[in-house]
């Protein structure tokens, strides 16, 4: 690596203040790409021990880039941090290294922004009520990205009581309606939009029902569709790449096991299928390395469109 390539922290990602449109633009961007065949991907390959501990490599050459991202967990319980993500940038046409960047900000960014640029495209029905299953940052960004679809009110539940409340107590703080409940059971009936953000430690046994949400209701599944159960009442079941989700499930990573009806590229492409505003829309998008080379396309042309002003 040369000297002078540029290693970006995840404070330097912030400090660009990507805005949620320009986010979610990239992605929607990246995605067509993929629909016009520009993409060349593959399934993350990796391994996940029994104590819950994983690591992960995510190739991917699109954009102009060729992106890998390394992502390793610290082992549940050992108070390390739960996931350490590094990307490494290159230039597609050179091989040059553009980039080293840690990358745990860049993912939580993009997963909100792969929700959003779905949710758009579904049938547009009021969503005032939102559930979140599991409070930390995938929360807060999915929070922070959805109150453009009319979030009024949220119910927040977490394996940590006071993780719930600190949620809920900072919704509050920018004037939405929220409490911190025990029980999902008390709310998915309620809820308009569901985002379950589990842990992925070892043996999760599925515990959100499917078969109490209302017609129409969206779940945006971030934990690989492990808490839920019931997943056949769905309507709709959605990812973010078939294929990438399809070799997931052959290699045993992704605990849902039906079929996909679509994915992004088909949606920012406009040949989704004609889905009804009383559907229930399941979404497991387990992530893949084509929304974080959109992300690093956003985070390189952001930072060469600052140095040249």
């Amino acid at each position: 690596m040369s000297a002078m390539t540029p290693f970006l922290t995840n404070e330097d990602i912030r400090a660009l203040e990507l805005s949620h449109g320009e986010i979610v633009a990239a992605l929607e961007a990246a995605y067509a790409e993929r629909a016009r065949g520009g993409v060349s991907l593959i399934t993350k390959i990796g391994f996940q021990e029994s104590s819950g501990a994983f690591c992960h490599a995510m190739p991917v050459k699109a954009l102009g880039l060729a992106v890998l991202k390394w992502v390793v967990s610290g082992t549940p319980g050992s108070g390390a941090k739960y996931i350490n993500a590094t990307l490494v940038a290159s230039d597609a046409a050179s091989g040059a290294t553009l980039a080293v960047m840690e990358a745990e900000w860049l993912t939580a960014l993009r997963t909100g922004g792969v929700t959003v640029a779905a949710l758009k495209r579904l049938p547009p029905i009021a969503r005032p009520v939102a559930l979140f299953v599991g409070c930390g940052l995938q929360a807060r960004i999915h929070a922070e990205m959805l109150r453009p679809f009319g979030i009024e009110k949220i119910f927040a539940v977490s394996r940590r009581r006071e993780t719930a409340e600190t949620f809920a107590h900072d919704m509050r703080a920018v004037g939405l309606q929220a409490v911190a409940i025990d029980r999902y059971e008390d709310a998915i009936s309620q809820a308009d939009i569901v985002v379950s953000a589990v842990p992925l430690s070892a043996g999760i046994v599925p515990f959100l029902d499917a078969s109490r949400l209302k017609p129409g209701a969206f779940v945006a599944s971030i934990d690989l569709g492990k808490p839920w159960f019931n997943v056949e009442t769905f309507q709709y079941a959605i990812t973010d790449d078939s294929p990438h989700a399809v070799g997931l499930k052959q290699n045993g990573h992704l605990a849902f096991k039906g079929g996909f009806d679509t994915d992004l590229a088909c949606l920012v492409s406009g040949m989704g299928p004609k889905m009804e505003t009383a559907d229930r829309i399941y979404m497991v998008a387990p992530g893949n390395a084509l929304s974080d080379a959109a992300m690093v396309r956003l985070i390189l042309d952001k930072r060469s469109n600052g140095a040249s002003r």
